[in-house]
């Protein structure tokens, strides 16, 4: 969990975050964020609450779990934007060369999270 947790706030401050303050530069709007990353941020910190709760009781992890599965139906949203996200990405990358060198910037850079997220 932890493992997925520090994943996701990869995403979320190496690509999402700098997006977001460079969007002007980048050529970005708010609903191009929204389309890339969805509720990322919501799926994250579902994610790093239930790895506070594993650290806990890592014994409980079935009855966390389940106390914790109506929320899972946040990946529902996330799924079914998903290809709307790409498409968007590519059209992007494919329109603006600085949104392009910034990707590609970025995933050459390494990334420095903190085990559980940011």
């Amino acid at each position: 969990e932890r493992s997925y947790v520090r994943s996701l706030s990869v995403l979320e401050y190496a690509y999402k975050i700098p997006m977001e303050r460079r969007m002007k530069s980048l050529g970005l709007k708010n609903d191009d964020i929204e389309a890339i990353f969805g509720n990322l941020t919501a799926i994250i910190d579902l994610h790093k609450m239930i790895c506070r709760k594993f650290e806990e009781n890592i014994n409980k992890s079935p009855e966390i779990l389940h106390k914790h599965s109506k929320f899972f139906l946040l990946y529902t949203q996330f799924s079914n934007g998903y290809m709307n996200g790409m498409k968007r990405l590519d059209e992007l990358r494919s329109k603006s060369i600085r949104f392009k060198k910034f990707l590609d910037k970025t995933m050459q850079e390494p990334v420095d999270i903190k085990e559980g997220g940011g």
